[in-house]
């Protein structure tokens, strides 16, 4: 259940180091899970930011000694996780060419985990992307992680639907003379009901929304892009996409529906035991998605793999 903050300060830490699958891969376990969100009201932070189990990352980029959180990714496979690709648009280039590394950093019962970011994939015509991950911390109680369990149903208007992701206590992070990289951030989750949806090719429109998408009266704001969507059994049915500013707050807010990027081929995760030679997760054995039977690739009239999905 949620705990709301009341101007509580929470420290976590952990030590970046050597990826501990070298010699313990064979002992590491992931685990599918569906959190307990309880009553949601329309906005709220978290006070127990091991509520997620580390499964809810916050995205950090470094450039020398600066370090910036920008967004938000969900741990959905050994050692991959989904995000918005936005968040990684203008740093994309310099993931590329490791110019400036890139963390995932989670809140877990055992402590603050750190993930490596090794691969950025974006999935073509969506605000989505796929995240290669390798470990760099000391490792959980029992060496268990956990992971979101996937959904491809499509909310109903009128659902509520829960959405979370960190925001950062400032645009940016200066690095300790000690060699620790402090971050200061609070998690927020929110809901709302659904009130659009758009669940084909086209999306919402040409321009905002150009992909399968639903929109949900509930805030979002910036470095929450890319935080998970729930509906009421915990199940993540898209993630973040983008809010609209108004008057009050940035609301309604857009949601990334995930089938287009459960077919993708992507070579990555973690650790080497586990590690995917180069498949979609609607096949990976290692994420086991509710309604894979809704989502198959099949070849067009122009010789095309396209991805056909059946709403349900």
């Amino acid at each position: 259940m949620i705990d709301a903050a009341r101007n509580v300060q929470q420290l976590a830490s952990c030590r970046i180091g050597v990826d501990p699958a070298t010699y313990l891969g064979a002992n590491i376990r992931f685990e599918q899970v569906t959190p307990d969100l309880g009553a949601v009201s329309r906005q709220m932070r978290i006070a127990n930011w091991d509520l997620f189990d580390g499964m809810v990352l916050s995205v950090t980029f470094t450039d020398g000694h600066v370090h910036t959180m920008e967004g938000t990714a969900v741990l959905v496979a050994p050692g991959i996780a989904l995000c918005a690709n936005h968040v990684f648009d203008e740093h994309l280039e310099k993931t590329r060419k490791t110019i400036g590394p890139t963390y995932c950093f989670g809140i877990a019962k055992g402590g603050g985990q750190a993930w490596f970011v090794t691969r950025v994939q974006v999935v073509p015509r969506t605000d989505l992307c796929i995240l290669g991950l390798e470990y760099q911390s000391e490792l959980p109680p029992n060496a268990v992680f956990r992971q979101a369990s996937i959904t491809t149903r499509l909310p109903k208007i009128g659902e509520q639907l829960a959405i979370c992701g960190f925001r950062s206590s400032s645009p940016r992070f200066e690095s300790s003379g000690n060699g620790c990289m402090d971050l200061a951030a609070e998690m927020i989750i929110c809901s709302g009901l659904v009130t659009e949806r758009y669940p084909t090719e086209l999306g919402r429109d040409s321009v905002g929304a150009p992909w399968p998408c639903i929109e949900v009266d509930c805030p979002s704001w910036g470095g929450m892009s890319g935080g998970p969507v729930f509906d009421q059994r915990g199940f993540m049915v898209g993630l973040i996409a983008r809010g609209f500013d108004t008057l009050d707050e940035p609301s309604p807010m857009l949601t990334s529906l995930l089938w287009p990027a459960l077919t993708l081929n992507f070579a990555g995760g973690w650790p080497p035991s586990l590690r995917s030679p180069g498949v979609s997760l609607l096949n990976s054995k290692n994420c086991k998605i509710d309604g894979a039977e809704s989502i198959r690739v099949a070849e067009s009239s122009e010789g095309r793999l396209e991805t056909i999905y059946e709403p349900w």
